[in-house]
């Protein structure tokens, strides 16, 4: 248990928590399964430490709990004071999704976009960027099909055949995303917790960061949250989970609503 929270923690800057043995058990399970590995614990985590298998190992550990319009009240002020108010007189909008699984953050922010372009609220031009440590989560993005959950995932706005299709595929119904949502939307590896790792794009307009610092501990909390408001342009918006907060950096955010916050000009500006 501990070898593996070591292993994590360098590899991701995850946090495990001593109580998690059932999952580090199950996810190891997996990952056997995966590489067609037959021996022992034991004898796994040790080729792991050795830097085989890196790769696999980190997709096996990392959660990947998400959904399309999650938290909506978050999207709903996206779309109506962001992309209204903010993007107003901007020609271009930089987006950032940090932690964004298997897309359907970025897609649901994109969503919004193309919505707010055919109804006139912005007529600007906006570029997603969805950022994730997990690569089989990412390819999945890339794809862009999902299983329609029992119930519609989509606000009463949102009508399918302009952003995305709902398909019948051997009895399951299915969610394939259409290529112009597709096209704004850029999927790329990085992780969030590396000093070394710097975001391709300087300045962000918006930034998506939900429900992935609580994985983390406090320290790496906040050297992500640092990391965040760096890239975040003076005046734009941050979106953080329903469980996260913005820590010590509070003075530099002016509170939007619900873990929705702005960036002040100098610290401690109204």
């Amino acid at each position: 248990m501990e070898r593996v929270a070591d292993l994590l923690s360098k590899k991701t800057g995850i946090h495990l928590a001593e109580r998690k043995l059932a999952l580090v058990e199950n996810r190891l399970t997996r990952l056997s399964g995966k590489i067609g590995y037959k021996g022992g614990f034991e004898e796994l985590v040790s080729l792991i430490e050795s830097g085989h298998h890196e790769e696999e190992f980190i997709n096996a550990f990392t959660t990947n709990l998400t959904s399309f319009f999650r938290e909506s009240a978050q999207f709903d002020d996206f779309l109506g004071r962001f992309l209204k108010e903010y993007g107003h007189q901007k020609p271009s909008l930089s987006i950032l999704c940090a932690g964004c699984s298997s897309g359907e953050e970025p897609y649901s922010a994109g969503i919004c976009y193309l919505h707010a372009k055919n109804e006139g609220i912005y007529n600007g031009v906006a570029k997603i960027t969805a950022v994730d440590i997990d690569s089989e989560k990412l390819t999945a993005a890339k794809t862009g099909v999902y299983q329609m959950p029992h119930k519609n995932p989509f606000p009463l706005w949102v009508k399918e055949g302009g952003f995305f299709e709902i398909k019948d595929d051997n009895g399951h119904k299915k969610i394939f995303i259409k290529e112009n949502l597709k096209k704004i939307i850029s999927f790329e590896k990085h992780n969030l917790a590396s000093h070394s790792e710097q975001f391709k794009n300087s300045f962000y307009d918006a930034v998506f960061c939900r429900n992935t610092l609580i994985y983390f501990n406090k320290e790496k909390q906040l050297m992500i949250l640092n990391k965040l408001l760096s890239a975040l342009k003076i005046g734009g918006t941050l979106y953080l989970g329903h469980s996260e907060n913005p820590l010590e950096l509070t003075a530099k955010l002016q509170k939007k609503g619900h873990n929705i916050y702005v960036k002040k000009g100098t610290e401690g500006e109204a």
